[in-house]
């Protein structure tokens, strides 16, 4: 039971970093050098606002997966890479959702109105 815990918290967390990995190094690159704003940004909300469906579940089954993990050896007997895991992962999950409830939550707004300067 714990190898499968384990197998869906580590598939959860390449979904998250391999996304975000591919969205900026791969996908952005082109798609800001190769198409004007009111084709860019349009597209680029539909991915992002996909992608973050998938941000949200990796993080459900990150702290869902994590928490058992961490207390089938009790957090004082944990590790220190596995506090470390946990401090780095909550302040991802803070930054995810500033990032999702703030700049997306603007970009959203400004693609719908067509305004592509903002």
């Amino acid at each position: 039971m714990y190898a499968l815990i384990k197998f869906f918290h580590l598939a959860a967390a390449i979904f998250w970093v391999g996304g975000m990995a591919f969205i900026m190094l791969a996908l952005r690159p082109p798609v800001h050098a190769n198409l004007e704003p009111p084709v860019r940004l349009p597209l680029m909300v539909a991915v992002l606002g996909r992608f973050f469906v998938v941000v949200w579940v990796s993080i459900a089954v990150l702290l869902a997966t994590g928490f058992p993990m961490s207390a089938s050896v009790g957090m004082k007997a944990a590790p220190l890479g596995w506090h470390l895991m946990l401090g780095i992962g909550l302040v991802m999950v803070a930054v995810f959702a500033h990032i999702y409830f703030a700049p997306f939550r603007r970009l959203k707004l400004a693609v719908a109105a067509g305004n592509w300067p903002e």
